[in-house]
């Protein structure tokens, strides 16, 4: 991303970045580093960020910088949980004069609407157009339920089988979020399809359940197998 063309001096006091974590968090700081005007630079990268993260930060965000220098936080994470969230939401709500949030995301969707309406968002169209997960959750329909399974399965295992892991989750979430739409889509032609519509609440559910630390991303997945 070229954060020259993006970013004005008059920095908007939040922003969402939904790019690539390691070379997206690599890019932005370089680009401050590289101005004319010095900042305090935070970085964080985080798999699951955690209310325990979210804390350390609300610290961070209290303190005054040390020479009056504008403040940079930028949070990179594939996961962030629900306490954790509302703890991010507040300082978004009452911003500290000459501070600046960029959180570094996979995909928008991640985060509350009420985050979303209080940030700035830059897309990354390589990251937002991916027709390869796209495919990838049509073959999921179309197939058995054996086939479904496998493929959960192998989703997991990709991902070391950890359910707090943050990008076993954030798999899930885009996956889940990928089924909706592909399922949408038919769904136009046939808005009285009541069985659709069901499929669509425990799609819902499943999305507010996998953000929830302890849930089983597992079982949750495997609901999703058995009723669409």
């Amino acid at each position: 991303m070229d954060f020259n063309l993006l970013l004005p001096k008059d920095l908007y006091h939040s922003y969402v970045v939904v790019g690539r974590r390691d070379d997206t968090v690599l890019e932005l700081e370089n680009y401050f580093k590289n101005q004319e005007e010095n900042f305090e630079i935070m970085v964080k990268i985080y798999d699951a960020f955690t209310v325990e993260d979210s804390s350390e930060i609300k610290e961070w965000h209290s303190v005054r910088s040390n020479n009056n220098e504008r403040k940079i936080c930028i949070l990179a994470f594939h996961f962030i949980n629900h306490d954790a969230e509302r703890t991010l939401l507040k300082m978004l709500e009452e911003p500290k004069d000459n501070t600046h949030f960029f959180l570094i995301i996979p995909n928008e969707k991640l985060l509350l609407d009420t985050i979303l309406s209080r940030t700035h968002v830059i897309k990354n169209n390589i990251v937002v157009n991916d027709e390869i997960k796209y495919k990838n959750a049509v073959d999921f329909i179309r197939s058995s339920i054996p086939v479904r399974l496998e493929i959960i399965a192998e989703m997991i295992k990709n991902c070391k089988d950890a359910d707090g892991s943050g990008k076993l989750r954030n798999e899930a979430i885009v996956f889940v979020n990928m089924i909706e739409d592909c399922l949408y889509k038919n769904w136009r032609n046939d808005k009285k399809d009541e069985n659709s519509i069901m499929v669509f609440d425990v799609l819902q559910k499943s999305r507010k359940y996998l953000s929830i630390p302890g849930a089983s991303v597992k079982m949750i997945l495997e609901q999703i197998a058995f009723v669409i």
